[in-house]
């Protein structure tokens, strides 16, 4: 899912109705306020005090998720050991923890939403990192 929003540049919004009737345009259009939104990120949601909440929660419940499944917030490991403990992680927050309110992983409701499972996470760490002893 691209991160999409409305993003107040003039130049965009000038543009946006034009290219509504071109197809092929819309995409040209789509990476460019993807771009722009990567560059500001603070610009993606400005106009939406709902989506900027809501990001705020589901970064707390990330932070819960880690403490939950860590034991502790900080993380003392060998730098080899990194990407399999965040796959370990993120297996156990997408598909072994239950929401309080619903009951549901987030792989089953990601599932019902768009009728496949999540992607896995990958964790491509800079080469660096295996050349460290510990990470924290």
């Amino acid at each position: 899912m691209l991160p999409l929003g409305f993003c107040p540049f003039k130049i965009i919004t000038s543009l946006w109705a034009p290219l509504i009737a071109c197809p092929h345009a819309k995409n040209e259009l789509y990476e460019l306020v993807a771009e722009i939104q990567l560059q500001n990120p603070r610009m993606a949601f400005i106009d939406n005090k709902d989506r900027i909440e809501q990001a705020y929660r589901i970064q707390l419940d990330e932070y819960q998720d880690f403490v939950s499944f860590f034991g502790s917030d900080e993380v003392i490991l060998n730098g080899t050991e990194l990407p399999e403990k965040m796959r370990e992680f993120y297996h156990y927050r997408y598909f072994q923890k239950r929401s309080q309110e619903t009951g549901a992983t987030i792989a089953r409701a990601f599932q019902e939403k768009y009728h496949q499972l999540p992607p896995s996470p990958s964790f491509d760490f800079c080469p660096i990192s295996k050349a460290k002893k510990t990470w924290a």
